[in-house]
């Protein structure tokens, strides 16, 4: 009956967007800001003469998890809130998306108290 052919079954990926808005990025490390300012506090405590912008980069990969976290500004790199701030980037969940992996440089700003 009917003789034409079942349309091939769609890929998962293409009801995706081609890539999250950066409004999705931005609430995502918005909503983890409370483990992030208590990393900073904690950073203050042990030596409230680190300060200044902290760059940290990763990859938002397809399936929403960030990859290839690292600390980029040279004076932050192996301290604490450097070790602290990349293990909260680590559990983010970004929205999954088709296109390619997002590289983002995010800033944090480190007051010593």
């Amino acid at each position: 009956v009917g003789g034409g052919e079942a349309p091939p079954p769609k890929k998962a990926a293409s009801s995706l967007p081609e890539s999250p808005e950066q409004s999705q990025v931005l609430e995502v490390v918005k909503s983890a800001f409370p483990q992030i300012q208590n990393c900073m506090k904690q950073q203050a405590q042990k030596d409230p003469s680190l300060v200044g912008k902290m760059v940290v980069s990763w990859e938002i990969q397809r399936n929403g998890k960030p990859g290839g976290i690292k600390v980029v500004t040279p004076k932050f790199q192996g301290t604490f809130v450097a070790t602290c701030i990349t293990s909260v980037v680590e559990r983010f969940s970004f929205p999954k998306f088709s296109g390619d992996p997002i590289p983002v440089n995010f800033p944090f700003n480190l007051k010593g108290q």
